[in-house]
């Protein structure tokens, strides 16, 4: 999951990025396709949950603000130590995102960070990996790793370290024993009391912390 030499020399580090769809509505780097890098060095894309590319434009400025980033990005790709996004064959190293761009990004950040956790501490608890990601993160839990099953999946499946992870496998296979549940209460019937009482739920704001360097890169690919 690292970068060939010669992508390396081609990337740029952006900070207080984020990311815009066709809408102008903020959209994470998640939505597009994952570019993973087999041990030959050959490239494949594997869709992580991705059914189809969305049009995504990377914002951001470069060289100290002295120079602006507008570009579209096609996939991204990641080492357990940075992120990379890239068009024009150009990889763009993600520094730290705009403040108001976290939240959109929370999860599939929280997912890496986990992922980089795990990788490094094969044996450690569940316990140990919340308590970890608790110290960058507000609240974090397996909600946040929901929606990135299948990018988790790939990515122990492709990486050996991840592979032998008891938390991640543990994870995996409750996911699934809990999926296959979920299926078996489909089909039965569901009773509503005629009247039922209000059940009270309380709104809880969530603000991601600063997010320190715990993945050695995530870049954007730009295409032409």
């Amino acid at each position: 999951m690292a970068s060939s030499g010669d992508e390396a020399g081609k990337e740029e580090t952006v900070s207080t990025y984020f990311f815009k769809d066709l809408d102008d509505e903020l959209v994470s780097f998640a939505v597009l396709p994952v570019r993973w890098t087999d041990g030959d060095g050959s490239e494949e894309h594997a869709v992580a949950g991705v059914a189809a590319e969305e049009t995504v434009f990377l914002h951001r400025t470069a060289d100290n603000g002295l120079r602006k980033i507008y570009r579209e990005v096609k996939s991204w790709r990641f080492d357990l130590g940075r992120l990379r996004l890239s068009k024009d064959n150009i990889w763009f190293k993600l520094d730290k995102p705009r403040r108001r761009f976290r939240d959109t990004i929370r999860t599939v950040l929280i997912t890496l960070h986990c992922l980089h956790y795990a990788r490094n501490h094969s044996d450690a608890s569940r316990e140990a990996l919340w308590e970890h990601l608790a110290i960058t993160w507000v609240r974090p839990s397996a909600m946040d790793l929901q929606d990135h099953m299948a990018l988790i999946k790939e990515a122990m499946r492709r990486d050996d370290a991840l592979a032998k992870s008891k938390v991640l496998s543990k994870f995996m296979e409750e996911k699934t024993r809990d999926k296959s549940k979920a299926g078996e209460h489909v089909a039965k019937p569901i009773f509503i009391a005629d009247d039922p009482k209000d059940v009270g739920m309380v709104d809880v704001e969530d603000k991601t912390a600063e997010v320190d360097d715990c993945f050695n890169s995530v870049c954007a690919l730009c295409d032409d």
